[in-house]
């Protein structure tokens, strides 16, 4: 099954931010312990490394980007919790990112400023032309196979700052359409973009964005969630 799913490569690359999160993978492919590595080191396991990037964008980019150097692989899985924008992807859901966007690389400006001006206050660093913040990967085998695996589909939102108010919250919504909230997905889709590896993004629901209630969060049920989905790849990888 891998080698119909993956280019030049038939090994696949979990790319893992926190410990939790990998333990959570190593349930869900039957290991007995849960040893995670230290950060940007993987463990291997018969076809499918799993690395420890580490949480946020620069360990993502860079864990992922050194990995690919050092090994080959035909395709890159991004997967871990999120939470969402949507109430209509609930807790506990599995996701797989489509499109990718950075919702916090940028300026705010003054939207009457004299030398930078912007309608709604805010300008992206692709809107000033400096750099990428948006990035569609190819929607090919390896994204198709990994669509029959989750509980609903569309756009991510990466960001450096999580919302934890309900003010940013709306805010992040007004810079991109995406759905859910993530801390690595949109720069390890960059990285795969320009190493031009296939990548694909599955994350689960483990909160809602905005301020905390006890009533829209579940930490606990998303693991488990992210284990039985990791499961999953496993049987059929």
């Amino acid at each position: 099954m891998v080698s119909n799913l993956l280019a030049d490569s038939t090994r696949l690359l979990l790319a893992v931010a926190s410990p939790v999160e990998f333990k959570a993978v190593l349930q869900g492919a039957g290991v007995v312990d849960d040893e995670v590595p230290p950060l940007w080191e993987t463990r291997e396991l018969d076809s499918i490394s799993i690395l420890h990037t580490g949480v946020g964008k620069a360990n993502a980019a860079g864990a992922v980007a050194r990995e690919l150097t050092r090994q080959a692989y035909g395709g890159v899985l991004s997967i871990g919790l999120a939470g969402s924008f949507d109430q209509k992807v609930s807790l506990c859901t599995s996701f797989l990112g489509i499109n990718h966007y950075m919702l916090d690389e940028g300026a705010i400006v003054n939207p009457k400023g004299a030398v930078v001006k912007s309608e709604t206050g805010w300008m992206s660093i692709e809107d000033a032309g400096w750099a990428t913040v948006s990035v569609k990967p190819d929607h090919g085998v390896l994204m198709n196979f990994f669509r029959t695996l989750v509980d609903n589909v569309g756009d991510v939102g990466t960001v450096s700052t999580i919302s934890g108010t309900n003010d940013l919250s709306a805010e992040y919504q007004k810079r991109f359409k995406v759905r859910i909230e993530t801390m690595e997905s949109g720069a390890i889709a960059q990285t795969c973009s320009i190493l031009k590896v296939p990548f694909a993004d599955i994350r689960v629901i483990s909160n809602f964005c905005g301020e905390r209630t006890k009533d829209n969060h579940d930490f606990p049920g998303a693991l488990k969630k992210m284990a039985e989905i990791s499961a999953k790849i496993f049987q059929q990888l």
